[in-house]
């Protein structure tokens, strides 16, 4: 009878080892890398760091390709001036080429390295288009209705928060999800081992009995 009831209780336990160590893997909110807080000054922090870095890789990219073809257009304007960015010229062309290299360049690899969240890749990037948005909106005095600032605004936005999703999943979020998996498994089976070996050792005085 004794030895049935240990059995039970042995059994109970695995089970509640099990279950503690699933939600440990899925964090309890669904995310196997844990619960976050939520941090407004962080999250601003990052905007502003995300943002500077878009735009002085692209005032530098810009003004590189001006020099090389000779344009003397102002690069301030060439950044905020949605008519200019078309692909009927010359200074168009440069503004378009800037824009999308230093958005799946500088800006691509600040989102990753600094962001490291798949899932949190989309909204930084849609907020660093609607401040640009924004921006060149107050700069011109009217809402943008050229088709080519629109169609390159919504291509390259569509470009960085897919490819910073993917870099984002297979650098960090996989890694630490396979981390905590295995983990997990090595607890399972130490305690597996552990509550089998109970009932072995506590065997042998009832026999004596």
């Amino acid at each position: 009878m004794f030895e049935s009831a240990r059995g039970v209780v042995n059994r109970r336990s695995g089970v509640t080892n099990a279950g503690s160590s699933t939600a440990a893997v899925s964090g309890g909110d669904g995310a196997f890398y844990g619960r976050e807080s939520f941090n407004p000054w962080l999250i601003l922090f990052h905007i502003v760091l995300l943002q500077f870095c878009f735009y002085i890789s692209y005032s530098i990219l810009l003004f590189t390709l001006n020099r090389m073809g000779g344009i003397q257009s102002s690069v301030v304007e060439q950044m905020f001036q949605p008519v200019l960015l078309t692909f009927s010229t010359i200074p168009g062309w440069f503004t378009i080429c800037s824009f999308v290299l230093c958005s799946i360049g500088p800006y691509l690899t600040a989102l990753v390295f600094f962001i490291r969240r798949a899932k949190k890749c989309l909204d930084y990037t849609v907020t660093l288009y609607i401040i640009h948005f924004v921006a060149c909106t107050s700069y011109s005095g009217r809402i943008p209705t050229h088709w080519a600032w629109w169609f390159v605004i919504i291509l390259t936005a569509t470009i960085v928060s897919l490819s910073a999703e993917f870099l984002c999943l297979r650098l960090f979020d996989m890694r630490e999800i396979s981390l905590n998996t295995t983990q997990n498994n090595s607890k399972e089976s130490s305690t597996s081992n552990s509550n089998a070996a109970k009932p072995t050792q506590a065997s042998a005085p009832d026999e004596n009995v």
